[in-house]
């Protein structure tokens, strides 16, 4: 069930023709996105929840219809209703378990795992939490331990951790909690399944993004559009790897692996940005300097750049594998710092690396795994995978 009947007020100049869901972002509509989402995941049915404006949805159907193979409806409530009355009156439309989403955000998200730990939780309740520890946004949730929730706050943000991003796994049980009420379903639902210990959350930590004003329109957009973007481990993939408890300490130490070069240009020529994500122990260890790597780092780029490549980015984990960091593989910390700052959909990206930290890694953060053996030639390697 997708709710979309509000108005999108700081959307005014645009929303005052078209309902926020219906806005166009390259062309196409942003719930079509969602939807298009929906439909990877086997959903059979959906529900549009429509208030204002509300025949431009039941248009937006039947022009995609033959798009999308999954049973799309609209339910129609007074505008004036809020969020809790509008999914009452719709309840019979739903089945025992469903999910329950907003027209306005967009997440990047595996949601079959999503839906595994709902289950598994026997929770009446499980919403999606984004970490907010880089301050993305307002936070209103607070999790304990095992990501139970223990406190959400509408209005009152101190001590709060996370942000609940509208995702919403839900037991039907849920809606005996509701009447005609005019009320919101969060912040009337949410304290009574506090209380019994009945909300569980599924914490992440990439970002989501939503148009409820026009600098996050410019980042939703940013975000959807299609890019084509390769994370290579170093050591073993892009050099010729040291031996155990060695590193490279300068760029005399520094060797290309076969067909590596050919393969960054390859890469550039499909138009393919391509970001180096590196464990780098040594550093802590005291066994090469942040100097040494930023020397060999920026030689690396320029021979890359002679011979036709191009390198986007190198991130890099100093830690001593003691510390515990969020950074050093198999932690997807690098990557998702990299799906931050470049609005990626992780889950649309590639990742060649030779170790199993290198996988773990790429799986925890969504992304595609390809494994780099030792006598593989990268080029031939990355040419097979290549759009």
């Amino acid at each position: 069930m997708i709710i979309a009947g509000g108005k999108g007020t700081r959307l005014s100049s645009i929303t005052s023709i078209t309902p926020k869901p219906l806005v166009k972002i390259h062309g196409k509509e942003f719930i079509y996105y969602l939807i298009d989402e929906l439909t990877k995941y086997n959903f059979k049915k959906i529900i549009i929840l429509t208030g204002y404006l509300h025949k431009q949805f039941d248009k937006f159907i039947k022009d995609n219809k033959k798009k999308f193979k999954v049973n799309i409806k609209t339910f129609y409530t007074d505008e004036k209703y809020e969020t809790g009355k509008r999914i009452f009156l719709a309840k019979h439309l739903l089945d025992k378990n469903f999910l329950l989403l907003y027209g306005d955000v967009i997440v990047d998200i595996n949601l079959n795992d999503v839906k595994k730990n709902f289950l598994r939780s026997k929770k009446l309740l499980q919403v999606l939490a984004y970490n907010n520890k880089d301050n993305y946004s307002k936070s209103n949730l607070k999790l304990s331990k095992a990501k139970d929730v223990l406190k959400y706050q509408k209005n009152n943000y101190s001590n709060m951790t996370h942000i609940d991003l509208g995702y919403m796994f839900i037991n039907k049980k849920v809606l005996d909690f509701l009447t005609k009420k005019n009320v919101n379903f969060e912040k009337n639902i949410f304290p009574k399944l506090i209380k019994k210990k009945q909300i569980k959350a599924y914490e992440i930590f990439t970002r989501y993004y939503s148009i409820d004003d026009f600098e996050k329109l410019n980042r939703a957009k940013n975000f959807l559009e299609k890019k084509k973007f390769v994370f290579l481990d170093r050591d073993g993939v892009v050099n010729i790897k040291p031996k155990k408890g060695e590193y490279v300490q300068n760029w005399k130490n520094f060797k290309w692996k076969s067909g590596v070069l050919r393969a960054f240009a390859l890469l550039k020529k499909k138009n393919y940005s391509v970001v180096i994500v590196t464990n780098q122990a040594g550093i802590a260890r005291k066994k090469m300097t942040l100097k040494n790597f930023h020397e060999i780092s920026l030689k690396m780029k320029m021979e890359i750049d002679t011979k036709g490549g191009q390198l986007l980015a190198i991130y890099f984990c100093p830690h001593h594998w003691n510390d515990n960091c969020d950074c050093r593989k198999p932690k997807p910390g690098m990557l998702i710092q990299a799906q931050k700052d470049f609005n990626l959909k992780l889950s649309e990206c590639i990742f060649f690396g030779d170790s199993k930290v290198d996988k773990e890694a790429a799986l925890n953060a969504g992304c595609l795994f390809v494994d780099v053996k030792n006598d593989d030639n990268l080029y031939s390697k990355i040419k097979k995978y290549l759009k």
